[in-house]
């Protein structure tokens, strides 16, 4: 696999750098394993600059296949979080100041539903009329509490948006693609991800800036076909810079 670090400039113009991972290469590593309190399976999701490490986990028993999520300390300290009223709960990204978006949901074979949390405690849930009863998803927090994501209509169209963490759901869409796909939020607003045109089948990246501008982003000899083109895969957008895959 070929990854390509995208550095956006102030400029239109961007630079690319290429990194290619040889086959077999090894680099040092310290492995920790994630065992939350009785759990007979467990993931994680997402790990804040601190090390702050946020996931769900399953209980075997009476509760089971229910799932809880939770966040680890850098000391290795656990704790638990469930949505009140849900029968599972799933956390997928913390901030720096320990806020995390995730999902509940109410019945076993019921849609999911968005929540987020911040580090106080305090819950706020994307449900209608706040969000759209067909799907909501959450993609990224970043340090400021802005989340972004996106939704599924009634008519299987997927849209991009942006949240502050109590204000309202801000729709956008890539210029003349089928579907938009929430991505990574950096502390500046800026969101990377990628969109679907039905025209080629492919996928394509884009940046969306703070004020809403968006700028295309195809790498140079991406493919054009049915599941081909450029994917953003970036594990952070900082500074207007995003790890494409192709």
């Amino acid at each position: 696999m070929l990854l390509m670090l995208l550095r956006f400039p102030l400029a239109v113009a961007f630079a690319l750098c290429f990194t290619a991972f040889a086959k077999g290469q090894h680099y040092p590593a310290t492995y920790t394993t994630l065992e939350p309190p009785h759990a007979v399976s467990s993931a994680a999701y997402g790990i804040s600059a601190n090390g702050t490490i946020v996931g769900e986990f399953e209980i075997e028993g009476i509760h089971f296949p229910h799932i809880h999520s939770f966040t680890m300390s850098p000391a290795g300290e656990y704790s638990i979080f469930d949505i009140p009223f849900g029968i599972s709960t799933y956390a997928y990204k913390i901030n720096n100041y320990g806020s995390t978006v995730g999902g509940y949901s109410v019945q076993i074979a019921g849609a999911e539903h968005e929540f987020a949390r911040l580090g106080t405690g305090k819950v706020e849930y994307y449900d209608p009329p706040r969000a759209l009863v067909t799907k909501t998803r959450f993609v990224w927090i970043n340090n400021h509490n802005q989340v972004s994501g996106d939704q599924t209509d009634s008519l299987g169209v997927t849209h991009g948006f942006v949240s502050d963490f109590l204000g309202p759901l801000t729709l956008f869409d890539v210029p003349g693609s089928s579907d938009t796909f929430g991505g990574v939020i950096n502390d500046s607003g800026e969101i990377a991800g990628q969109d679907f045109l039905s025209t080629d089948r492919a996928f394509h990246a884009y940046l969306r800036d703070s004020f809403g501008i968006i700028t295309l982003v195809d790498v140079p000899g991406a493919g054009n076909d049915a599941a081909e083109g450029t994917y953003i895969t970036a594990v952070r957008l900082k500074f207007r810079e995003a790890i494409l895959t192709l």
